[in-house]
């Protein structure tokens, strides 16, 4: 409402208008009745007047800092969506690339199975010298969990040195 000082100026025209037909009124009740004197009800009359311009006024100043208040507030919110969808896209980017990393580990897994089942011992031991790793000769005994893990530093090992000759 007090953005719009139109709508001020409406409300006090109304209040002029409200009070100028109590004037009226109080005029002809005093007319009518020898109880209120013309010029007391005019007094009355004005300090009515002034309390309502008062009023209008501090009714006109609350709208205002309501209203910046609330100006203050949706700019806030906008600027908390904007970083909401910023975070929303890293978070989407992230994920994105944590799918590629988990589908490179898939093709790496599958890659090392192949090379193991395809190769003998005997091969995969032969490889090992030629890259500088060491990988026991009991590779096929793969059941005990120790040599499980010891197999799997192993053959990163060999990843490595497989990079590093190509």
């Amino acid at each position: 409402m007090a953005e719009d000082p139109e709508t001020v100026q409406e409300i006090q025209m109304v209040v002029r208008r409200l009070i100028n037909r109590l004037r009226e009124r109080v005029r002809e009740l005093s007319a009518r009745n020898d109880l209120l004197d013309p010029n007391d009800a005019d007094e009355t009359l004005d300090l009515v007047t002034e309390l309502l311009t008062d009023h209008i006024e501090s009714f006109s100043r609350s709208a205002q800092k309501h209203a910046d208040e609330y100006r203050e507030l949706k700019a806030i919110t906008s600027r908390f969506d904007q970083l909401d969808n910023k975070v929303n896209k890293r978070i989407n980017g992230i994920d994105q690339k944590l799918d590629t990393i988990h589908e490179n580990v898939n093709e790496l897994k599958t890659m090392m199975q192949s090379i193991i089942t395809s190769r003998s011992s005997q091969q995969l031991f032969a490889m090992s010298e030629i890259y500088s790793i060491n990988i026991p000769p009991s590779v096929p005994e793969m059941d005990k969990p120790k040599q499980r893990v010891g197999m799997r530093s192993h053959i990163w090992g060999f990843l490595r040195g497989l990079k590093r000759g190509l």
